[in-house]
C-alpha cells in the first residue's frame, strides 16, 4: 500500500461524511465519498480504493449490504472495511458475518476513524508480508 492510501467512506450525512473525510485527509489518506448502497458500489469499482469505512446506519441496513457486496467481489476480496456500527452487540455480529473486518462504535470521533484504518492497513501489509515469506520459504525448501 503507498503512504497516500485511498478510503472510501460511505455515510449518508454530509456533514459527518465531510469530517471524517478531513481527518483522512489530514492522517495523508486520499478519500472518495458516497452517501448509500449504489453510489458507494459505483465508487468503490471506479476508484477501488485500499480500504473502505461505511456507516452501517444508511437507510435500510445498506451499510451490511454494501459491506457484503464489496466482500463478495472479485475486487473487494481482500480490502478492509471498517463499519461504524451502533453499541448494540447484534449490530457488531451483523456487521462481522457481512464481511467488515473491524468495526468501531457510535458515536465515534473522525480521529479515531483514521486511527483504526491505519491499524486494519498495517494488518493487511503485515498479512501480505507474510504470504510472500511463506512463500519464498516453501521455494527453498524445494
Amino acid at each position: 500500500m503507498s503512504p497516500n492510501s485511498s478510503v472510501l467512506v460511505v455515510c449518508r450525512d454530509f456533514k459527518i461524511r465531510g469530517d471524517i473525510c478531513r481527518a483522512l485527509s489530514g492522517a495523508h489518506f486520499t478519500t472518495h465519498e458516497a452517501e448509500g448502497l449504489q453510489s458507494g458500489l459505483r465508487k468503490f469499482a471506479r476508484a477501488r480504493p485500499e480500504l473502505v469505512f461505511i456507516d452501517a446506519d444508511i437507510p435500510d441496513q445498506e451499510g451490511y449490504d454494501l459491506c457484503a457486496s464489496i466482500r463478495d467481489s472479485r475486487e473487494g476480496r481482500r480490502t478492509p472495511i471498517l463499519m461504524a456500527v451502533s453499541r448494540a452487540e447484534s449490530a457488531v455480529e451483523l456487521a462481522n458475518a457481512r464481511g467488515a473486518s473491524d468495526c468501531i462504535l457510535k458515536p465515534f470521533d473522525p480521529v479515531l476513524i483514521s486511527l483504526a484504518l491505519v491499524r486494519l492497513q498495517n494488518m493487511t501489509v503485515s498479512k501480505f508480508i507474510g504470504r510472500r515469506l511463506d512463500a519464498a520459504r516453501r521455494l527453498f525448501r524445494d
